[in-house]
């Protein structure tokens, strides 16, 4: 079914009169979803203004909702190694609001599934190839849907965020290390210090290709020894709003007070780039991101389920 859906202009029809699912068409289906992205907080909605030529992948990875003629939601999948082994094969929907509770979630959560699962074909063992999805605190009804449908709640992610009236204390590192422009030339050794800790590294390269073709070393920003790049904090900056996507310390040089100060130094250049509102995403404890003036604003719960 997906294949068919999938070539050019087909849709396939679901049991809902009027009610269709279907692959992504260009520039036209972009406006509609920045439409919707429009009402949406999540800074990973598609946003106004993309091209479709900056996103060659929207062929691949989004399905469109239409509801009698009308585009009324979209899908967007993902999919990637995780740092104990797996595979996870992510999906997000949106949804106008006004089309909640007429089974229209259902429906594509079955589409975007039977998607994932044409995605992931390639795996000759599918033990540790995992279905998921992020749920916010508020969104029970997605919950309720993802739980019905065979998914089991794992852990919870807390997205923090810094206003831009909150006074900034002055960026620092500690003594001995300084702050240095980045480059390309550092991709390999910033990929060392991500991949350090998985249980298994990728090894066809391919994952290392990706993250260098979406980089800009212009957004690192990087604390260095004499001899040694010893952390480095990435950030981007996504409709509009600044994004720490994460921050890296070599482990002979951890526990030293370098998290902090690369933060610092994170949050003042994506400032001094006029974002307004700092965003950032972390499984651990909170009380550092505090102390630079973060605040909690959302939970997430990554809900899993064997692909099988």
């Amino acid at each position: 079914m997906f294949k068919s859906l999938f070539n050019g202009n087909q849709r396939t029809e679901p049991p809902l009169p009027g009610l269709f699912v279907r692959g992504f068409r260009g520039e036209r289906d972009l406006h509609a979803m920045s439409a919707l992205a429009a009402g949406a907080t999540e800074i990973d909605a598609i946003p106004a203004g993309i091209s479709y030529a900056q996103n060659p992948n929207l062929d691949r990875d989004v399905l469109i909702v239409e509801l009698d003629g009308v585009i009324i939601g979209y899908g967007w999948v993902r999919w990637w190694p995780e740092p104990d082994g797996s595979w996870l094969y992510y999906h997000r929907g949106y949804l106008q609001e006004d089309v909640h509770g007429m089974g229209i979630g259902t429906y594509l959560l079955s589409q975007t599934e039977g998607r994932l699962r044409e995605l992931a074909a390639w795996h000759t063992d599918r033990s540790r190839v995992m279905l998921g999805a992020d749920v916010a605190s508020a969104a029970r009804p997605t919950a309720r849907l993802l739980t019905g449908h065979g998914y089991t709640p794992t852990h919870v992610t807390a997205e923090m965020t810094l206003q831009p009236e909150v006074h900034l204390p002055s960026a620092y590192l500690p003594g001995g290390f300084n702050v240095q422009p980045a480059t390309m030339a550092d991709a390999h050794t910033i990929w060392a210090m991500k991949t350090a800790g998985w249980h298994s590294r990728p090894t066809d390269g391919h994952l290392y290709r990706v993250f260098v073709q979406d980089s800009d070393p212009a957004m690192w920003i990087t604390a260095r020894t004499a001899d040694d790049l010893a952390g480095v904090v990435l950030t981007e900056i996504r409709r509009g709003i600044g994004l720490v996507t994460d921050i890296l310390v070599a482990e002979a040089y951890r526990g030293l007070g370098l998290e902090r100060g690369l933060l610092l130094h994170a949050v003042h250049h994506l400032r001094q780039r006029g974002t307004g509102e700092v965003r950032l995403f972390t499984e651990v404890e909170t009380t550092l991101h505090e102390t630079v003036g973060f605040r909690l604003r959302e939970t997430y719960t990554r809900y899993l389920k064997p692909m099988g």
